[in-house]
């Protein structure tokens, strides 16, 4: 069953998403989708695991976010894995002020990956700016790297997929 309150997050979520971006596409899982130049923008709110009581109550007296908003962008998609893809991820891939490169193998393509820009959020006390801002710099780096990363990984950009 999905809390009250990330449901407020949630709706909050797409509506400043939309005061941002003229396409925004809500899945089934109530989740967002945004085409952005050469990429696409996904969001996605959640709930921080709730089973422990302590941590609970240590949340709401410190008045710390119970939910989170992930906000992604696909960057380039099979991939192989390679020594220098994995070290670069590790090490250049995490030294951006704002988000930072993640893969995960294809689960039906062994030895294939995608390569994805994210950036996470506290979704109880988001406001239009920081959401704005956390889309704007995933978007842009997205794009930006797609091409530079696929001449030195290979794999498919999302205008690639687009076009086929």
């Amino acid at each position: 069953m999905v809390s009250p309150n990330l449901l407020l997050v949630k709706d909050k979520v797409q509506r400043f998403a939309k005061q941002f971006f003229n396409v925004v596409q809500l899945d089934d899982d109530g989740d967002l989708s945004i085409p952005y130049e050469s990429t696409n923008i996904f969001i996605s709110c959640s709930e921080l695991d709730q089973s422990s009581p302590e941590l609970n109550e240590f949340r709401r007296e410190n008045e710390i976010s119970a939910t989170v908003v992930n906000i992604w962008a696909l960057v380039l998609r099979e991939v192989k894995g390679t020594p220098e893809l994995f070290k670069w991820i590790a090490t250049e891939g995490q030294t951006y002020d704002y988000g930072r490169f993640k893969v995960a193998e294809i689960q039906d393509s062994p030895g294939k990956f995608i390569v994805i820009f994210e950036h996470n959020l506290a979704g109880d006390t988001l406001d239009a700016g920081e959401l704005k801002g956390a889309l704007a710099a995933v978007g842009f780096v997205a794009d930006g790297e797609d091409d530079n990363l696929k001449a030195r990984f290979g794999g498919k950009t999302v205008e690639d997929l687009r076009q086929s």
